[in-house]
């Protein structure tokens, strides 16, 4: 598990359910199961760069970056 130096919150609405992500593959799951809108070119980014930093092509940083821009596009980041 590729822990990231800083978590990063959603929040899933309608209940306002509060995620701490912390790790690529945490990332990785809530992009491919939980996540509100499957479209999107942030999403589509972060899913294919948590996928590849998962398997050691780029730096998780980079995944996380591309996490908050497709949580951002989603309307669902609390924090970064």
């Amino acid at each position: 598990m590729i822990n990231w130096s800083n978590s990063v919150e959603i929040v899933f609405n309608p209940a306002r359910e509060i995620r701490v992500i912390s790790n690529l593959h945490d990332a990785a799951q809530c992009l491919l199961h939980r996540w509100p809108s499957k479209t999107g070119k942030a999403y589509s980014k972060a899913r294919t760069a948590c996928l590849n930093a998962l398997e050691g092509h780029i730096p998780a940083y980079y995944a996380r970056e591309a996490f908050i821009a497709a949580a951002t596009e989603a309307n669902i980041l609390r924090s970064a």
